[in-house]
């Protein structure tokens, strides 16, 4: 299987066990909603509100995965709901549901998710939950780490916090190499556009720092140092990436790879 039929196979691998919250006043569109939704992501839990203070207060309160959000309300209008709910659940997706087209681009303009168009069918819900803004954490014991949508490291299911935020982006370009051993040189010149004369003396503290933070947590066993030259142990990291590469399917994410980081758009490009 190819690289970009393997990425395929991911992309359709929806999340499993997500919570979310369909908000419409109109109680046959609510009804026909809840029903393309749970044909579209089976194992998740869905749950119905008939107003937008209702939705804010469950936003508020259970932080949903993904909320289907009806543009109008009659109590108020859903791109104000919105913004609201960014505010108070800000790793919500918000995908906005209408039946004006010319709503599509204030709803854009919001950095939500996505829209839908009433009436939504199955095919529609899945597209917009395969390119979801903020992909749900895996839950795993121990190390974690997430290549698709923002990269992230996670320890028991919880961020881990760097001393150095550039010590990351160094742990996320060896990750990106896939086990392959780089330089000090190699790797200021894919992650600095302009490297200077310092460069490689401050790369040296990032990955003194990242072999820290990993020593911490109990796995500095995951990198291996020789002599000018790192690599990450694949076998040893578990990883949604290496995961993909492996068996054809990444447990429970979509989104971008490493989006935050320009360098890995050529990593990104092999897996459309």
């Amino acid at each position: 299987m190819i690289l970009g039929e393997v990425y395929h196979v991911f992309r359709i691998w929806y999340h499993r066990n997500m919570n979310i919250l369909l908000a419409d006043d109109e109680p046959y569109a609510l009804k026909h909603l809840k029903r393309v939704v749970s044909e579209a992501v089976p194992d998740s839990h869905v749950k119905s509100v008939g107003t937008a203070e209702d939705a804010i207060n469950a936003a508020s309160e259970n932080h949903p995965d993904v909320i289907f959000l009806d543009i109008q309300m009659p109590d108020r209008d859903g791109l104000s709901v919105a913004k609201e709910i960014r505010s108070i659940s800000p790793d919500t997706n918000i995908i906005m549901v209408t039946a004006y087209k010319e709503y599509a681009l204030d709803a854009l303009n919001l950095f939500v998710s996505g829209y839908i168009l009433k009436p939504a069918d199955t095919e529609d819900v899945k597209r917009v939950m395969e390119n979801l803004r903020y992909p749900k954490p895996a839950k795993h014991d121990g190390l974690y780490v997430r290549c698709f949508g923002n990269f992230e490291v996670f320890m028991d299911g919880v961020p881990v916090k760097f001393e150095r935020n550039m010590a990351k982006e160094v742990f996320a370009y060896l990750i990106d190499r896939r086990g392959a051993a780089v330089s000090v040189g190699q790797i200021c010149a894919s992650i600095w556009e302009e490297a200077n004369e310092k460069s490689p003396s401050y790369c040296r503290k990032l990955l003194k720092s990242l072999y820290d933070k990993l020593d911490e947590l109990g796995y500095a066993d995951v990198l291996s140092f020789g002599r000018g030259s790192y690599a990450v142990l694949t076998d040893k990291l578990p990883c949604d990436y290496y995961t993909l590469l492996r068996i054809g399917q990444a447990e429970s994410h979509t989104g971008e790879y490493m989006n935050q980081y320009s360098w890995a758009e050529y990593t990104a490009g092999g897996l459309v």
